[in-house]
């Protein structure tokens, strides 16, 4: 039963559904709350999310020894989390204080320091400000602008020419099974 909970309510802290996680903590009999303290544990996690507490989540899952049984899934969350939370730094920073990206990686100075080195951030050791390297973002098109003309043209219900308004039918080369396109 501890793992199904646990396990319920990480899903739910993965797709950021903290409200459900709520209800569900909500439904949970007093009795099984008192009984299972791993259950508690998982819920402070919850907790801190909900306070949106970066640091706070960190503690909360360094702060309880796991079971066997959430060892794991509580170790992939953990990392999970500290991989958003560093997107949203990159996002939302241009520079930020070693402290402060120690904070919210949940992590000490140096780890936190070595951690966005390996992300090709900068240090700079006489301020203690960390300068955040922003990834080009990488777009791969895959479908042949060609083949997207046509897909339009299949797709829209009416053709609208000036002269006149029509159905088109769709292309006879997209009706044969070796040309309808697989991957878009």
């Amino acid at each position: 039963m501890v793992k199904g909970l646990g396990v319920l309510f990480g899903m739910h802290f993965k797709v950021h559904d903290i409200n459900s996680a709520r209800f569900l903590w909500k439904t949970i009999p007093s009795s099984i709350k008192e009984s299972k303290p791993e259950i508690t544990a998982v819920w402070k996690i919850g907790q801190q999310l909900w306070l949106r507490n970066y640091g706070g989540v960190h503690e909360a899952i360094r702060g309880y020894e796991w079971s066997q049984e959430l060892q794991g899934f509580i170790s992939a969350f953990s990392e999970l989390y500290t991989k958003e939370v560093f997107q949203l730094l990159v996002s939302a920073y241009s520079t930020i204080s070693i402290e402060d990206a120690a904070l919210f990686l949940g992590m000490s100075k140096d780890d936190a320091t070595s951690y966005v080195l390996q992300q090709c951030w900068t240090v700079d050791s006489s301020s203690g400000m960390l300068t955040v390297q922003k990834q080009p973002v990488v777009t791969e098109q895959k479908l042949d602008p060609r083949k997207l003309h046509q897909l339009t043209k299949f797709h829209s219900p009416f053709n609208l020419s000036p002269n006149h308004l029509h159905r088109t039918p769709p292309p006879s080369n997209l009706l044969q099974p070796s040309k309808i396109p697989t991957q878009f």
